[in-house]
């Protein structure tokens, strides 16, 4: 049993002696440790390094911190990670990873640093780096594993899509090259604008590089070529256009000289007519075999000529293998052309010598290319056997070095037969450390068969010692789970064992797992019984017994076993739906107590809402609209609100907008009383100027009807003025009394008098303290009514000095 105790772990009960309670102990306060003590903390060990770490992610989440005092304040950068490992935000630990080396972020990998290893496989990029970390990670952490994998499936593809580029910008080249060597054809143009456009399409996606300005010369050679042979083919028409007007002149020449001919053979005897006829017959029999033997002479040619072009296609496209076998298959139709046709035109041959010098080019390109990369090949191969490294990545390395030498040779025909021989021996040789890393996985997975085979037999052992009586079917439910985790963890097997080991496994688990089953089964059947009890209740009238009996139901639900986890999910949700079907009853009650506080809370926001939009009006419309405020108040204390906290919450809005429109009316009042004293005073402005021009008396009559009639300017101030008037001409009052009427208004605006006056004003106090309580002060309206009536003769200096304290005072009603 000891490799299933070790395996799944031992239950082990310990008993523990009670303490007796003793007094509570009062615990003095303790003080929080300060941020350099927390640091110190941090590098200790236990539970005491945990809680200074999470205070310090605290305080750098909440701003308290920052980052850099954490980074200043430890050495190490595993210590710095942890603390930042807690934080909610990763940017603490993306700022202190970029600062370190590849190397260190590999190395950090390895010791496990946990939330932050994201962060840490983002810095490596190093191909090498990735594939040592894929290997750690392989069984140990998936989801790092996947982000490793992903970065190394994107350098691979990113690698491999260089080298596509590489070999295509090289195949052009090589295109173009061979194509300057080219003579002149009847598809040498659309040759050369293919070239062009496959090169803009390079261009475009900007993997031209450094071969752009070579690329860039072989199309200039190559439209050079063209425009020469172009202008030879001109030259050429011109003079086939004069040959055939030469020769048009010589067949009309031997036509007239034929008909000549013909005149004179008429005399001929009948004879030799005769005898010509034959002899006519029997050519013309003969020239019909000739054109016969032409004609299949001709279909040869051309099937050859076709054969011939398509390997030279293929010669100038760089495909070294296919342009081989058409070559091959050219020799064989010109051996059967020269059996049954003899030798061959020059035409033919000038084709035939043609398609052979571009082979050869063809070849000795190839040679020029793939050479110095075979070669680099076979060193490559050696490095490896020299300072091989791990042998998965060994493997994988020599497996991409014998695909790039597949790629290179192929179509090379033998050509580096003895290249390949240096090549597979030092291959072989490299790989002596993967079959020695293969040979202890054999071991390994033999080893692992063994505990395999013990883990089975302990589960029989396991199945025939348990007391199945009293089991504990969560324990055996875990020990099931355990053992299909180990089973799994002892994987991959040997090959010739693996499905008898499987076998002997599952025949070793099988009566456990039944056993659990029938607890399973009984439990389901309980479960069911449940479920049937309660069906009746959903339509049950009282509902409130009911509800009890459903929550007693689901205490016995709670107290019993689970079943397999397919009937468990289904029973519970029948078991719920007939609770929730019970349940939502009285939830329905409550949504419609809920809908009616709902109703009476948006009532009263909509009293709210109109009153809040008040405040918008202008004074008139909102002193008018002001006299609904008290009816709406009492329709406000109608509703019935949704509960205590809900009507505290909406009375204290009301009190608020009311509040509101309030203060408004106070404030367009108190704007209004303002701008009618303002007009007073500028009305005694007016009214000093007409008391001076007393020959117009019509005016200050005029002006006395319209201040009397005015009611909406204060009264006492109005009344105060025309009295003035009345008197008018007045005696002018003394300057020092206006001046005296000045200093009140400042005494009591609390504004400092001019130097000038500084005695006078002192004076004045000075008898309101003799005075005592007797002397009260005057107030604003009292001021602006004997301001009415002052005449001083230097009254408008004066006037700015009393409305400057006079308009700091409150306004009167």
């Amino acid at each position: 049993m000891k490799l299933l105790k070790r395996l799944f772990g031992q239950k082990t009960v310990q008993t523990t002696t009670a303490k007796p309670q003793t007094a509570k102990q009062t615990v003095a306060p303790v003080e929080p440790l300060s941020d350099q003590t927390l640091l110190e903390h941090s590098c200790t060990s236990g539970a005491q390094q945990k809680h200074a770490r999470k205070i310090l992610a605290n305080k750098i989440d909440s701003g308290e911190l920052t980052a850099d005092f954490v980074g200043q304040g430890l050495e190490k950068t595993e210590q710095k990670l942890a603390i930042y490992a807690l934080c909610k935000n990763d940017e603490p630990a993306r700022r202190c990873v970029e600062k370190l080396t590849e190397q260190t972020c590999y190395e950090l990998c390895l010791s496990n640093a946990g939330a932050q290893r994201t962060v840490l496989i983002e810095q490596v990029n190093n191909y090498d780096l990735l594939r040592q970390l894929e290997k750690h990670l392989r069984n140990h952490d998936k989801q790092h594993f996947r982000q490793v994998r992903d970065k190394l499936d994107a350098i691979k593809s990113e690698q491999k899509k260089n080298t596509q580029h590489q070999a295509n910008i090289q195949k052009l080249i090589a295109e173009l090259e061979s194509h300057t060597k080219r003579s002149f054809g009847k598809d040498y143009r659309a040759e050369l604008e293919r070239l062009q456009r496959r090169f803009s399409q390079l261009q475009a996606l900007g993997i031209a590089g450094t071969s752009e300005q070579h690329i860039d010369e072989l199309i200039k050679q190559c439209q050079n070529t063209l425009s020469t042979a172009e202008e030879l083919e001109a030259q050429q028409q011109v003079n086939e256009t004069a040959k055939l007007a030469q020769q048009q002149q010589q067949e009309n020449a031997e036509t007239a000289q034929q008909t000549a001919h013909d005149n004179t053979a008429e005399t001929s005897d009948s004879e030799d007519l005769q005898a010509s006829a034959a002899k006519e017959l029997e050519q013309k029999q003969a020239k019909q075999e000739q054109k016969k033997q032409l004609k299949l002479k001709h279909a040869a040619e051309d099937e050859l000529l076709k054969t011939l072009r398509k390997c030279g296609s293929a010669a100038r496209n760089g495909q070294l293998k296919r342009a081989n076998a058409l070559h091959h298959e050219a020799e064989r139709e010109l051996e059967k052309y020269t059996k049954t046709f003899g030798p061959y035109s020059r035409y033919l041959s000038k084709q035939i010598e043609k398609v052979e010098q571009e082979l050869s080019k063809l070849a000795d390109w190839h040679a020029y290319t793939t050479r110095p990369k075979l070669e680099a090949l076979c060193e490559q191969i050696g490095a490896l056997a020299e300072q091989p490294l791990n042998a998965e990545q060994q493997a994988e390395k020599i497996r991409q070095l014998q695909n790039q030498w597949k790629s290179l040779s192929k179509g090379s025909d033998g050509q580096y037969q003895e290249l390949w021989e240096t090549f597979k021996e030092k291959a072989d040789q490299a790989y002596e450390v993967c079959k020695k890393h293969y040979g202890e996985l054999d071991a390994e997975r033999q080893q692992k068969a063994k505990e395999h085979q013990a883990l089975s037999e302990q589960l029989q052992t396991y199945y025939q010692q348990y007391d199945w009586q009293r089991a504990d079917w969560s324990a055996v439910e875990k020990l099931l789970n355990n053992a299909r985790q180990s089973e799994r963890a002892l994987r991959p097997l040997p090959r010739e064992q693996h499905k008898q080991l499987q076998q002997v496994f599952k025949l070793a688990i099988e009566p456990i797992q039944q056993q659990l089953n029938e607890w399973w089964a009984q439990n389901k059947a309980e479960k069911e019984r449940l479920i049937k009890a309660l069906a009746p209740m959903v339509e049950q009238e009282d509902l409130a017994g009911a509800i009890d009996k459903a929550q007693f139901f689901q205490k016995q639900w709670q107290k019993l076993g689970r079943c397999a986890q397919r009937d468990e999910r289904q029973l519970w949700a029948e078991f719920r739906a007939l609770c929730d079907r019970i349940f939502e009853r009285r939830n329905a009650e409550r949504d419609d107590k809920k809908q009616a506080e709902k109703e009476a809370r948006q009532q009263a926001q909509a009293l709210i809402d109109e009153i809040k939009t008040w405040l918008e009006l202008d004074a008139e419309a909102l002193l008018k609209k002001s006299q609904e405020l008290d009816a709406l108040q009492q329709q406000f204390q109608t509703i019935e609100h949704a509960d205590g906290r809900s009507e505290r919450q909406l009375q204290a809005a009301f009190n608020t907008a009311c509040s509101n429109i309030e203060q408004r009316l106070n404030q367009d009042k108190h704007s209004k009383q303002l701008h009618h004293w303002q007009k007073m005073f500028e009305l005694k402005q007016q009214a000093n100027q007409l008391a001076e021009a007393t020959e117009d008396k019509q005016k200050l009559h005029d002006f006395k009807e319209t201040l009397a009639a005015n009611s909406e300017l204060p009264k006492t101030a109005r009344n105060a003025l025309i009295t003035w008037l009345n008197a008018q001409p007045a005696t002018e009052n003394n300057v020092d009394d206006v001046r005296l009427l000045c200093i009140q208004a400042e005494v009591l605006a609390g504004n400092e008098s001019p130097e000038s006056d500084r005695n006078l004003r002192m004076q004045y106090q000075m008898q309101q303290l003799q005075q005592g309580a007797k002397a009260a002060l005057p107030d604003a309206e009292t001021l602006a009514c004997l301001w009415m009536q002052t005449s001083a003769n230097d009254s408008e200096q004066l006037q700015a000095r009393f409305l400057d304290a006079w308009m700091q005072l409150p306004t009167p009603n």
